[in-house]
C-alpha cells in the first residue's frame, strides 16, 4: 500500500509539474502574441504620426505659398494704385496751370492758342511737351470753335508719310474736312501740312495746306 501511495503521489505530482510548465509555455506565448499585437499597433501609429506630420507640412507651405502670393498681389495693386494717384495729382496740377497760363475750356477739351510761332513739326513736339496735341478737329462745332479763334495757325494734320492721304497726329485718317476752296494743291509739290489760314472766311472753309511756314500752335488737352 505504501508503495502503490507513493507512486500515485509521484504521478499526481508529475502531472501537475507538467501542468505548470504547460500553462507556463501558454502564458509566454500568449504574452509573446501580445507584444507582438502591440509593437505592430505601435509600428502603425507611428507611419499614421509620421503621414499625419507630412500632411501637415505640405498644407503649411501650400498656404504659406498662398499667402505670399496674396501678399505679392496686393502689394502690386498697392503700388499701381499709388502711381495712378501720383499721375492724377500731376495731371490736376497740371490742369490747375494751364487754366491760369491761357487755357481756355470748350466741351470736354481743353484748347491753348500760344503766342510763339514754330514749324508744324516743331509745333507738335511742342504740344507733346505740354501734355497735349497739335488740334484734332472731330466735328463741325469744333470747328466753329476753333474758327474763333484769332490768328493763324497749325492743326494736327497733314500727308507727310504719303501724299493725299491726310491723318491726324494720333493716326487716325480725315474723315471730315473743312479745307477752302481749291485746297489742298500741294503747291510746288511740298505742302503737306494743314494750317487754319481763311478767318475771315466760312469756318467750313478755312484750311490750306502748307509746310515750311513759322505759324503759331494751337494745342488740345482732351480731359481723361
Amino acid at each position: 500500500m505504501d508503495n502503490i501511495y507513493a507512486n500515485v503521489t509521484v504521478d499526481t505530482i508529475k502531472v501537475h509539474d507538467d501542468f505548470n510548465t504547460q500553462t507556463q509555455c501558454v502564458t509566454s506565448s500568449a504574452k509573446s502574441n501580445l507584444l507582438r499585437g502591440a509593437a505592430v499597433c505601435l509600428g502603425l501609429l507611428c507611419v499614421l504620426l509620421l503621414a499625419g506630420i507630412i500632411g501637415v507640412y505640405v498644407h503649411y507651405n501650400r498656404v504659406t505659398g498662398d499667402f505670399e502670393e496674396a501678399q505679392s498681389v496686393l502689394q502690386r495693386k498697392r503700388d499701381q494704385l499709388k502711381a495712378e494717384t501720383n499721375d492724377l495729382k500731376r495731371k490736376k496740377d497740371l490742369l490747375g496751370k494751364q487754366f491760369t497760363s491761357g487755357w481756355v475750356h470748350f466741351n470736354s477739351s481743353l484748347y491753348f492758342l500760344s503766342r510763339v510761332k514754330k514749324t508744324w513739326d516743331q509745333s507738335r513736339v511742342y504740344c507733346e511737351n505740354m501734355n497735349s496735341s497739335l488740334v484734332i478737329i472731330t466735328s463741325r462745332l469744333e470747328q466753329n470753335f476753333i474758327h474763333g479763334l484769332n490768328g493763324v495757325f497749325w492743326i494736327g494734320l497733314s500727308d507727310k508719310k504719303k501724299e493725299g492721304s491726310w491723318k491726324w497726329v494720333d493716326g487716325k485718317d480725315l474723315n471730315l474736312g473743312f479745307w477752302k476752296s481749291g485746297e489742298p494743291n500741294n503747291m510746288n509739290n511740298n505742302e503737306h501740312c494743314a494750317e487754319r489760314r481763311f478767318h475771315d472766311a466760312n469756318p467750313e472753309e478755312s484750311w490750306n495746306d502748307e509746310s515750311f511756314a513759322h505759324l503759331q500752335v494751337i494745342g488740345r488737352h482732351q480731359k481723361g
